[in-house]
């Protein structure tokens, strides 16, 4: 009795350490294969050319009038939007 709780106790120990290594199941099981060969994904960078919105201010001169009907030149702000076209870095998966 005592030599199989001493024998469950080294399973133990010892399969906490595979686990903290970093080994996987299958290393644990003979085949040697690391858990970063299971996950390894393939990529690479490409710039593209994006358009991106963007809103600008501007001034423009308007005619008012005032309570009297006299005319008045008011600048006013407005605003509109226009595309920009911006360079982004993306990955790409194989």
């Amino acid at each position: 009795m005592k030599n199989k709780i001493s024998t469950l106790v080294m399973a133990i120990v010892v399969g906490g350490c595979m686990l903290s290594a970093g080994v996987t199941k299958s290393h644990a099981c003979g085949n040697y294969v690391s858990s970063s060969q299971c996950h390894n994904y393939s990529y690479q960078y490409k710039w593209i050319t994006v358009n991106e919105p963007r809103r600008v201010a501007y001034t423009k001169h308007v005619v008012r009038y005032y309570q009297c009907g006299t005319p008045y030149i008011a600048k006013v702000t407005c605003y509109k939007t226009i595309y920009v076209a911006v360079r982004k870095r993306i990955r790409i998966y194989r």
